[in-house]
C-alpha cells in the first residue's frame, strides 16, 4: 500500500469516539453520526461532549494509506483504505476511528464505504464508517491499530475527493478525560485518463440543423453506446432513444414550437445542447 499525500486539517474534521464514558456509552459501538468536516458546524469530538481537550495535541497521530493509484481514482472502482491510529506512547488502551468523504471544496458526499470485518461498521447508507464495539481493542497492542475498510469511488466526472479521518487513542478510564483525538485529511484526485475517450466523444457531438422544423441530426464522432433524450424546459422527457451508431436522426415535427434541450449521455457522463423547434 502506498501512503497518500496527507494535508494538515485546518477545519473541523470527523469526530472520533468516546470509548467508555458512562454518559455516552453507546459511542463504544461507533462515533456520533454527522460530526465530520463535511458538516463543519457540528464541531469536533473534543467540543461535542465526547471528549475534553483539543484535537491533535497528543503524541500520536492518525493516517490513511490506500491502494488508490497516484494518478487518482477511477469512477465506481473499489479501493482499500487503512486508517492507522497511533498512540505515540500515551494512552493506547483502546482505539476508535471515523471516516467520510466529500467532493473537494464542498459538503457533497462522494463515494461510499463498506466494512471488511467486524472492526468497522457503516452509517448513513455507506456515507460514513466507524469502529464497532468489537473493534476498539487490539489484542493487547497499545501502540497502534489499523482499521481496514473498502471505499467505492464516486461516478466518473465527480472530480477530486477529500477524505476526512479521525482517530481516538483512548485511555479506557471510563470517563471523557485523558483521551487523545487526532484528525487528518487526504485529497484524492480523479484519474482523468480513464475517462478521456468519453470526454472526447461528448465534446465531439454536433446537433443540426438548428433551428429545425422536422428532422434534427445528432452526430457523435466516437462510436459507442449512448443515450439520447429531448427535454422541454421544465425537464419533462419528450423523447428517449438508446443509440449504437455515430449518427442519429430525430423527428421533431410533432413537438410544439419552442426551445428544447437535447441530452446526450454515455457511461455516466452527459452534455446538453439547446435546439429550437419552429
Amino acid at each position: 500500500m502506498k501512503k497518500l499525500y496527507v494535508l494538515a486539517s485546518s477545519v473541523l474534521i470527523l469526530s472520533a469516539v468516546m470509548i467508555f464514558a458512562p454518559d455516552a456509552k453507546s459511542n463504544q459501538s461507533g462515533a456520533v453520526s454527522n460530526y465530520s468536516g463535511v458538516n463543519a458546524g457540528l464541531g469536533t469530538c473534543a467540543k461535542s461532549g465526547c471528549h475534553t481537550g483539543g484535537a491533535n495535541t497528543g503524541p500520536g497521530n492518525v493516517a490513511i494509506t490506500s491502494n488508490i493509484p497516484a494518478a487518482g481514482y477511477t469512477g465506481g472502482q473499489v479501493y482499500q483504505l487503512n486508517v492507522i491510529v497511533t498512540s505515540g506512547g500515551s494512552n493506547g488502551g483502546v482505539f476508535g476511528f471515523a471516516v467520510s468523504g466529500a467532493k473537494t471544496g464542498t459538503s457533497t458526499i462522494a463515494g461510499t464505504f463498506a466494512n471488511t470485518d467486524n472492526n468497522a461498521q457503516i452509517r448513513s447508507s455507506g456515507q460514513y464508517v466507524t469502529h464497532t464495539l468489537a473493534g476498539i481493542n487490539n489484542g493487547g497492542n497499545t501502540t497502534a491499530k489499523t482499521f481496514v475498510v473498502d471505499w467505492t469511488a464516486p461516478a466518473a466526472g465527480t472530480g477530486a475527493v477529500r477524505l476526512f479521518a479521525a482517530g481516538n487513542s483512548g485511555n479506557n478510564n471510563g470517563a471523557s478525560t485523558g483521551d487523545n483525538i487526532y484528525t487528518t485529511t487526504v485529497d484524492v484526485p480523479e484519474d482523468e485518463s480513464t475517462v478521456s475517450l468519453d470526454e472526447v466523444a461528448l465534446q465531439s457531438i454536433h446537433v443540426f440543423p438548428n433551428p429545425a422544423s422536422d428532422l434534427v441530426t445528432v452526430e457523435n464522432f466516437i462510436s459507442s453506446d449512448w443515450n439520447l433524450k429531448v427535454l422541454d424546459l421544465t425537464g419533462k422527457t419528450m423523447m428517449s432513444h438508446n443509440v449504437t451508431t455515430q449518427k442519429f436522426t430525430l423527428d421533431v415535427s410533432e413537438l410544439p414550437a419552442g426551445m428544447y434541450l437535447v441530452e446526450i449521455g454515455t457511461n455516466g457522463r452527459s452534455v446538453i445542447r439547446k435546439i429550437i423547434v419552429q
